[in-house]
């Protein structure tokens, strides 16, 4: 009852609960383009790429950036620093995007550095008869936009957002071809209603929908909602797709052990940053990561996420199906921009705390708790890194950037 009696407290206000002194966000990247293509052409930005981040999804982490910035006024610097703000993003150009549109919200144009010596001679490349005329007073870029500075990997090595870089991830998984396949059938009234807005199976290369080639389609179907205006189909239609993923998504990582070992990577940088940033200057830390790198860290504490999201499905599109005895709380949605954060405060001068949240709603995963101690929080981080990462996952040290010294 204590801890309940806290979040209820943190949660009506704000001061209460003490300022935040660390915090770490975990986010998706924003609105992209499908990864793959139908047969048939459709409406794209033709200077995109399959999978790229279109200027909705900017505008998307733009703003929450700024809703960031707002929600931790007190912890966010006023001006980025690398020392204060540590940023780690996939090697894919939508997370790298996503990434930069975000601090630009978090980092807004005035908070740039100025110029240290106003001499226009120290500014000009060694090009012959080079003469630009610089006319932005001390500012060291236009409008004192912030240049930021995030850590990145080739894909290779991109081991902190790609457990299928992990040998034993992938080994582990081919374990859960059961919870996918008790989906299958589940979501049959998807598929109908596919074909009744116009879709056609053969444009994915089948002759039927079915829980694989549904995929394809909600994929072409969630992104062009996002980015096409003249695109229509029904909400309905919409909504099957987001859970049909959710569902998928979970079911096939439900096995815990592969789940660690995709995740250790992420854990062990949060676990020296928990346990350090009391002694350095450092306030916060971000991921900029994939829908994957979410459900990964969620699914240590709801592995049955999938048949939750199968039986809600039920209950909305297939009521003869649903079963209330079974019906619990579940994560419905891992749409664009979805974000998990870690809040550190203090509830007294020495009792330091963390809250866990998703999309801005406290996430009660530590046994019906969404406030733990941090010392608590930091165990189960331990818990749960596997030590044996590095041999099971046959890593390979990369020439550009070796993460074991780091890690």
């Amino acid at each position: 009852m204590k801890s309940i009696g806290l979040m209820i407290i943190c949660l009506i206000g704000y001061s209460f609960c003490g300022e935040t002194k660390f915090l770490i966000e975990l986010y998706r990247h924003g609105a992209r383009l499908p990864t793959s293509m139908p047969k048939n052409p459709i409406p794209f930005d033709p200077t995109l790429l399959p999978g790229d981040l279109t200027t909705t999804g900017l505008t998307q982490h733009y703003l929450f950036g700024l809703q960031i910035r707002r929600t931790y006024r007190n912890l966010i610097p006023v001006v980025f620093s690398p020392a204060k703000h540590s940023l780690y993003s996939s090697a894919y150009n939508r997370t790298i995007d996503s990434a930069i549109a975000h601090m630009m919200g978090l980092y807004p144009l005035g908070t740039g550095p100025e110029i240290e010596v106003d001499d226009k001679l120290l500014y000009n490349p060694p090009m012959k008869e080079f003469d630009i005329p610089f006319k932005h007073g001390k500012a060291a870029l236009p409008q004192m936009f912030s240049p930021i500075i995030y850590t990145s990997t080739d894909f290779d090595t991109n081991h902190i957002f790609e457990p299928y870089n992990c040998k034993i991830f992938v080994e582990k998984i081919k374990g859960t071809k059961a919870a996918t396949d008790s989906l299958k059938e589940g979501f049959s009234t998807l598929y109908r209603q596919l074909v009744l807005e116009g879709f056609k199976p053969s444009d994915y290369n089948a002759d039927f929908f079915n829980f694989e080639v549904s995929g394809d389609a909600c994929d072409v179907i969630i992104a062009r909602a996002y980015s096409d205006k003249n695109f229509s189909v029904s909400e309905s239609l919409i909504d099957q797709c987001h859970l049909r993923h959710t569902a998928g998504d979970f079911a096939k990582v439900s096995n815990i052990e592969a789940v660690r070992y995709g995740v250790t990577p992420m854990m062990k940088i949060m676990k020296i940053k928990l346990t350090t940033f009391l002694e350095t200057d450092e306030k916060v830390l971000s991921f900029s990561g994939h829908d994957t790198n979410i459900i990964l860290m969620l699914t240590l504490f709801y592995p049955n996420n999938y048949s939750c999201v199968l039986n809600y499905y039920r209950k909305k599109y297939k009521p003869e199906e649903y079963d209330p005895k079974s019906f619990e709380w579940c994560i419905l949605y891992t749409k664009f921009t979805s974000n998990i954060v870690w809040e550190v405060f203090y509830t007294s001068p020495t009792s330091l705390m963390l809250m866990m949240k998703m999309n801005n709603e406290p996430l009660p995963v530590f046994n019906g708790k969404s406030i733990i101690p941090l010392s608590e929080f930091i165990t189960f981080l331990d818990e749960n890194i596997k030590k044996d990462w590095e041999e099971q996952c046959s890593f390979k040290k990369s020439s550009k950037f070796d993460f074991l010294s780091f890690l």
